[in-house]
Formats: structure tokens, C-alpha cells, sequence
């Protein structure tokens, strides 16, 4: 058997064992962007958030989960074929992504050992069994970035460029930030080969067909999933830098990935990578990692797994670098210790904290006295249809919405400081909200109300004995958003 087969199928069962263990929520991105959408495709009815509406994403993720549901459905009743389906889909994609990171590592360094590092870093790492089975768009643009690495013409000057440049396309058709990671190897593979006119000019002939090729093929599944001929890359672009609309959802300082993104994807590897980096910082990897975090850090608005492209050249680093210490003295002491770290941050993010935003939707789907359902907290904080899968509740379901202004030709910090969404409206002014846009036609009173802790002494004043508490679930010890701190409540509403 192929080595790399037998790679995949022990990575495909840890990841599979690695998806069904994961019972906490992270960021609503998990559900609003793939499996929402999937949902509707299969069944009907899914929640379909501005984006979709705006057509800034790819369908490409969505359907990977689409066809999964419809597959599993066969074999299993509803109510596993949309437990399992995500599951499976998101080990799958884990695991090929891990499988090529040992080609990548294999393929740039020419070391058996150290590719056996960075496999063993990848599988040991907290942020990665916290993160990489999850159903993000960003894990789908990580393992088609890592592919596309491992075939990069590292070691071979005149071959691969094609193949990883699909599945660099790929990986920028479903997040087109991803260009700035390509964009560098593509400068810097025409400046290394500067003498050469000739290859230049044939390469970039095919380079430009088969960018052609790819987009005119994902246009196929883009026109299935919208029902019209678009362009999301062109729309992405439009939204987030002609309009700069990309404002609206905030900024973090230009050190947020120096001081946390990197800390946070790394966590106990940082000694390692951050000696690497210097011992290596006149390569291409390392040059290319400076380039794309610089080059992320001028943008404003910042998350953790914006950088997730930067993953596998991560663990390539810390691969070279551990293969230096294997022979020092106390260095197992030291790797037992790290693996330990990561498994218990991995056991608490996986099952402790914000476990009750799973929780509350299982309780709720499962109990025949919920008709309706109101969210009196911030967009999007539980998943929706794809767990709930009640169809009696389609119409009977309501969240507060956070859309931004999309009425505004652009953005700018002025327009940031006077649009109020709904939620910011309700946090404004509770009682009022709750006075003049509870209980209309739009927002009538649930059968069941849910609040998050932090809201309970007002909700609980202005309900007085029209509702009740009735469940109470653990959420989070702390939290980056103080609207998400504590415990759900439910509120039942009195006969």
C-alpha cells in the first residue's frame, strides 16, 4: 500500500473521532457559511445570511457538504445523516489536508523526519483538534493551500507549477484573501527565473488558461447554487475593498496577529517556529510567511483564521526546528509536556467552554412543547436549521439580525459610529426594544425565549410573570464578546 494511502486512513479515523467529539460552538462562520446553505439545498429550508443574498461566497465549499447530506441520507435517517454527514466531510478534508502536509514537508526539505514531525506537530496541535474538522471555508482554502504546496517546484525547477496553481485558484475562489500567499510565490518564482523570457511567457500562457478553466468551471455549481451566472470573486472584491464595507464588523490593532493570531494557531510550538523563522529567514517559506502576515495586518479587520493559509509552512517550521533538539537532553520531558498543554486546552475549547450554545438547540429541538422560538441575543449565536431540522419551526423561529449597511456606496469610520443593526438596537435601549419590536408581526412573542445571562435582570423585569425560567445551561467561563458570557437562559412563556 502507497504510503501516503495508509497516512490518510489513520488520519481520516483520528479526525473522524477528533469531529464527533467536538460539542462546543467557536464562531457562527461554522454553520452560516456551508452547512445553513447545504441545508437548504437538501432539505428545503436553511438559514441564508446576507452574503449569500450579496453573492460574495463561493458555492464550491457548500456543495461539498450538500452532497454529503444527500449521500448519508441514503444509508441513515435524518437525524443522523445530518450528525454524521458535516462529520465525515470535515475528517475527510482534515485529513487530506494533514496527508499533504507530509507530502509538502517531504517535497521542500527532502527529510523523511522531518515530513514525520510535521504530521506528528499537525495531529498533536490544540488549535488544530479544536479547529480543522470544523465546517469553515477557511479549512477548505488551508488543505487546498497545503496541496498546492506540496507540489510547488521546490526542489524542481521545471515541474509542478501547474498543479499547484489549481489548487492555488481553488483555494482563492473560495477565500480570495488567499491571493496574497500566492501572489508572493508567483513573484517570487518569476524573479527567480528572470533569465529564462521563454518559460516565463509559456508558463504564464498556461497559467492564464488554466485560471480560466477553473473559473469558468466553478462558475458551474455557482450558477446551481444562485440560480443565475455570477462572479463571487468580483463581488468579494467589490464589497470589502471598492466599497470597504468590511468595516462594519470591526477592527483589531496592527499587532493582533503577532500578539495573538500565530500565539493562539502555535501555542506550545511557538519556540520552536519563531527559532526557525530566524534560523531560515532568508528562505522563500519564511519570507512568504512575513509577507502574508505583514500583509494581513494592514487590513482592519482581523481573525485568528484569516492566517490559517500559513498552517502548513507553520509545522514545516517547527518540524526543522524540533529535528535539531531531538537529541538534547530532557527534550521528551519537554514534548510530553507540550502534548499534554495542547490536549487539555483541545478538552476544554471541544467540551467545556461555550458548550452551551450546542446544548440550548438540542434541549429545544427535542422538546414537543416548543412551537416557536426567539434568540434575544447577539446574530447568530446558536447553529439553526441544520440542527434544529424541525420543519414546524421554519416559520417559527427568530434571531436578532446584524446585517451591515448595505445601502451605503462605502464605509468609513463615520458611518461605522452612526449605522445601528438590530442588535445594536436592542442593547441600546432593551426595554424599549423589547416594548416596540417584540411582539409584531415580524418578531412575535415565542414559546420560548433565549437570553444569555448578561441580559437576565432586565428580561426578567420586563417579563414579570409572562414567562418563566425554564432551562438554564452552561455556556462559558469567559468569553471575547462580555454579550456571551455565563449561562443560556430559556424562558417559557406561562399559560
Amino acid at each position: 500500500m502507497h504510503p501516503g494511502v495508509k497516512i490518510f486512513g489513520v488520519v481520516a479515523a483520528i479526525r473522524f473521532l477528533n469531529a464527533v467529539s467536538i460539542g462546543t460552538f467557536f464562531q457562527p462562520d461554522e454553520f452560516y457559511q456551508a452547512l445553513e446553505p447545504a441545508h437548504k439545498l437538501v432539505y428545503g429550508y436553511g438559514y441564508i445570511t446576507w452574503e449569500w443574498h450579496e453573492q460574495l461566497r463561493s458555492s464550491l465549499h457548500v456543495w461539498l457538504y450538500a452532497l454529503a447530506y444527500k449521500a448519508f441520507g441514503l444509508a441513515f435517517d435524518d437525524s443522523w445523516s445530518t450528525y454524521l454527514a458535516p462529520r465525515f466531510v470535515g475528517a475527510i478534508v482534515a485529513a487530506l489536508g494533514e496527508t499533504y502536509l507530509y507530502k509538502f514537508a517531504l517535497a521542500y526539505t527532502g527529510s523523511v523526519q522531518i515530513a514525520t514531525l510535521a504530521l506528528a506537530a499537525s495531529l498533536c496541535s490544540g488549535w488544530n483538534w479544536f479547529f480543522v474538522t470544523r465546517a469553515f471555508s477557511n479549512n477548505l482554502e488551508m488543505v487546498l493551500t497545503t496541496i498546492g504546496l506540496a507540489y510547488w517546484p521546490w526542489n524542481r525547477p521545471n515541474g509542478g507549477i501547474l498543479k499547484s496553481c489549481l489548487f492555488g485558484f481553488l483555494s482563492c475562489l473560495v477565500r480570495p484573501t488567499n491571493a496574497l500567499l500566492w501572489g508572493f510565490l508567483g513573484a517570487s518564482f518569476v524573479l527567480n527565473n528572470a533569465g529564462h523570457p521563454g518559460k516565463l511567457l509559456l508558463v504564464s500562457l498556461d497559467l492564464t488558461v488554466l485560471f480560466g478553466i477553473v473559473c469558468a468551471l466553478a462558475a458551474i455549481p455557482d450558477h446551481l447554487f444562485y440560480g443565475e451566472w455570477t462572479f463571487p470573486l468580483y463581488n468579494f472584491i467589490e464589497f470589502n475593498v471598492v466599497k470597504n464595507l468590511l468595516i462594519f464588523y470591526g477592527s483589531a490593532p496592527w499587532h493582533f496577529y503577532i500578539f495573538q493570531g500565530i500565539p493562539l494557531l502555535l501555542m506550545g510550538y511557538i519556540p520552536l517556529w519563531a527559532s526557525a523563522m530566524w534560523r531560515f529567514r532568508n528562505t522563500l517559506l519564511a519570507n512568504t510567511s512575513l509577507f502574508v502576515i505583514v500583509g494581513f495586518s494592514c487590513i482592519a479587520h482581523k481573525e485568528f483564521r484569516f492566517i490559517y493559509p500559513l498552517y502548513p509552512i507553520f509545522m514545516v517550521h517547527t518540524a526543522q526546528a524540533a529535528r535539531l533538539f531531538l537529541h538534547r537532553r530532557h527534550v521528551k520531558k519537554l514534548a510530553a509536556a507540550v502534548v499534554l498543554l495542547h490536549a487539555v486546552i483541545a478538552l476544554f475549547f471541544t467540551r467545556v467552554n461555550e458548550k452551551g450554545e450546542i446544548d440550548v438547540v438540542n434541549w429545544l429541538t427535542n422538546n414537543s412543547e416548543v412551537t416557536s422560538v426567539g434568540f434575544l441575543t447577539p446574530c447568530h449565536s446558536v447553529p439553526w436549521h441544520l440542527s434544529f431540522h424541525r420543519e414546524d419551526l421554519v416559520l417559527n423561529l427568530w434571531m436578532l439580525t446584524c446585517e451591515p449597511p448595505l445601502h451605503l456606496a462605502s464605509g468609513n469610520l463615520e458611518n461605522v459610529k452612526s449605522y445601528r443593526d438590530e442588535l445594536d438596537r436592542f442593547y441600546d435601549d432593551p426595554v424599549g426594544f423589547l416594548n416596540n419590536a417584540i411582539g409584531t408581526t415580524q418578531r412575535p412573542w415565542p414559546s420560548h425565549l433565549v437570553i444569555f445571562a448578561h441580559m437576565e435582570d432586565v428580561v426578567s423585569t420586563f417579563l414579570g410573570l409572562s414567562y418563566y425560567e425554564c432551562g438554564r445551561f452552561f455556556n462559558s467561563y469567559f468569553h471575547w464578546d462580555p454579550r456571551r458570557w455565563g449561562d443560556i437562559i430559556v424562558y417559557c412563556k406561562a399559560e
